[in-house]
């Protein structure tokens, strides 16, 4: 019964607020305090007898024998159990005792009981040490949308559905209002869902028999009111969330960044001790689970928590293994440095917005609990942040001026790159020239007195062949006084010195003039007997060219 906060029990606060002379007498006297498990509560009118009833003086001549201060009844205790002295059947158990001190620092004690010593409604909750259901509303140890919907939508409550179905259309509208969440909508957002959700809680508590008399019962309520708010932010939350996103961008880039660069501090570098660092692995993976868009806000929170169980969890089994001192214990000091330090490693990508979403969107009360704990835990970790931040500010500086300098170099080099891509000339034609139509047809311009084209004669040269229109030939013959003649060479044949060797490069269109060299088209020659392949301007290749025979006009 370690989930029991007897300070937040219904009936210790009906004694403090409504009889506070009664709760004195028993601080000032030491008498013992009887007080029922919450769950035992259950339709039970707590009044000035039922309190008195509940408070044990010690006997001053048995001992382990107590009379109830309105004397009523007389009870012994014996192995956890009190037992009523006039009805010895009746024993009622105690789950767990706390021993509080007064303003003299004397000790007086309470006792958590089963379920009450007088005025109880005859329900016998199933309570026991070893963690079982605890009947009736429990509460959401993942308080996940499936979980939730399960739970307010099961067969044995069938008017929850006719108000969740109302539910889901009232927060629909909501969104169709709101539209798109900004700085100056959200407080109208968060205002609508908290009243939606008062709302529908009445409802569900009005509609069911076995809900009503949950008003009496705050730790019961407070359960069912987790179940509808995880339903609620399973509809709504990611609408929520990314407005959440959008709102505190620039921050959550900020935070990012610098946890980024933060990441290679060390537990000694943020003041925890370092015998920590071998229990953190465990709490790292659970941590990494904190900043999914799918949590609810008490979710969230829950993550942390488990971070923090998972380095306790991990120091008791090294203790008894002897692996590590077993005086090393998570302290009040230490709390939040060691969430910093996971949150530095796993560097949630919105961390402001998992914030704001944690403290502002939890509806349900989670005062003096766990999560009220951990909540401010959290805050503080973001600020221990904020001073590491400004602590390393020179270090994130030169880190920041390295990476602006890294990127300016692969640009540099990306660039230097696609230009050297670029000065790469491609080839004036895809096919080599010799395969070329062009190529092939001023081979046949040539003078050739037998009147034959041999295609064993072609050689392929080693520059494309330029062939300018036939008025440009002519202009150019006459200014270097070229004679169209049966002396004529062709453009594929041998030189006249014997003494030289056939040589088919581009040299074959030059003439020697001065010692120097320039581009000649091949000669034009007229048609005659002794010519019969005049040369031809071809505007296009023929579409066919027939090679049947190998010998003979291959035209």
């Amino acid at each position: 019964m370690d989930s029991e906060d007897l300070y937040n029990n219904v009936f210790l606060k009906t004694l403090k607020l409504k009889y506070p002379k009664t709760f004195q007498v028993i601080e000032s006297s030491c008498y013992m305090l009887c007080i029922p498990h919450s769950l035992s509560l259950y339709g039970m009118n707590i009044t000035q007898h039922v309190l008195e009833s509940h408070i044990l003086i010690g006997s001053k001549f048995y001992q382990d024998e107590y009379e109830t201060y309105n004397r009523n009844a007389t009870y012994t205790i014996e192995n956890s159990l009190i037992i009523d002295k006039a009805d010895p059947s009746k024993k009622i158990k105690i789950l767990f005792d706390e021993i509080c001190y007064n303003k003299d620092f004397k000790p007086y004690r309470f006792f958590c009981i089963e379920y009450p010593l007088v005025g109880g409604t005859g329900i016998k909750p199933s309570i026991s040490m070893d963690g079982e259901d605890f009947g009736l509303i429990s509460r959401p140890q993942k308080p996940t949308f499936d979980h939730s919907k399960t739970f307010l939508l099961s067969p044995s409550t069938p008017c929850n559905r006719i108000i969740i179905n109302k539910l889901d259309d009232d927060l629909g509208r909501v969104q169709n209002e709101i539209g798109v969440l900004t700085r100056t909508n959200e407080s109208q957002l968060l205002e609508q869902l908290k009243r939606l959700h008062e709302k529908y809680l009445d409802d569900l508590v009005c509609a069911n028999v076995e809900y009503k008399e949950l008003r009496s019962n705050e730790r019961q309520m407070n359960n069912l009111s987790m179940h509808l708010e995880s339903y609620i932010f399973g509809k709504i939350g990611k609408y929520v969330y990314n407005g959440l996103k959008d709102i505190h961008r620039e921050k959550n880039n900020f935070y990012y960044e610098k946890m980024l660069m933060l990441s290679d501090l060390s537990l000694e570098d943020m003041g925890v001790n370092g015998a920590f660092s071998v229990h953190m692995t465990k709490a790292l993976e659970a941590m990494f689970h904190f900043q999914h868009q799918d949590l609810t806000p008490i979710d969230k929170l829950l993550t942390v928590i488990q971070a923090s169980s998972e380095i306790e969890t991990s120091i008791k089994a090294s203790s008894l293994l002897q692996l590590s001192d077993q005086t090393l214990a998570i302290t009040g000091d230490e709390a939040f440095p060691l969430i910093s330090f996971l949150l530095i490693q796993t560097h949630p990508r919105n961390l402001e917005s998992d914030l704001q979403y944690c403290i502002n969107y939890i509806l349900s009360k989670i005062s003096s609990t766990s999560l009220e704990y951990n909540l401010i835990n959290l805050q503080a970790s973001l600020e221990h942040i904020k001073q590491l931040i400004e602590a390393n500010q020179n270090k994130l500086d030169q880190q920041a001026a390295k990476k602006v300098q890294d990127e300016q170099t692969l640009l540099e080099q990306q660039t230097s790159s696609s230009s050297s891509q670029q000065s790469i000339k491609k080839p004036p034609f895809n096919l080599p020239t010799y395969l070329s139509s062009n190529s092939l047809l001023s081979s046949y311009t040539s003078n050739n007195n037998n009147g034959s084209g041999n295609l064993s004669s072609f050689y392929s040269p080693s520059t494309s062949t330029i062939i300018p229109d036939s008025a440009s030939f002519e202009n150019h013959s006459n200014n270097n006084n070229i004679n169209n003649n049966n002396n004529t060479k062709s453009p594929l044949s041998p030189n006249n010195n014997n003494n030289s060797s056939y040589q088919p490069t581009i040299n074959r269109y030059l003439t020697n003039n001065n010692s120097s060299f320039s581009p000649q088209p091949p000669p034009v020659s007229k048609y005659n007997a002794s010519n019969p392949f005049p040369y031809q301007k071809y505007t296009k290749p023929p579409s066919v060219i027939s090679l049947d025979d190998d010998e003979g006009d291959p035209w």
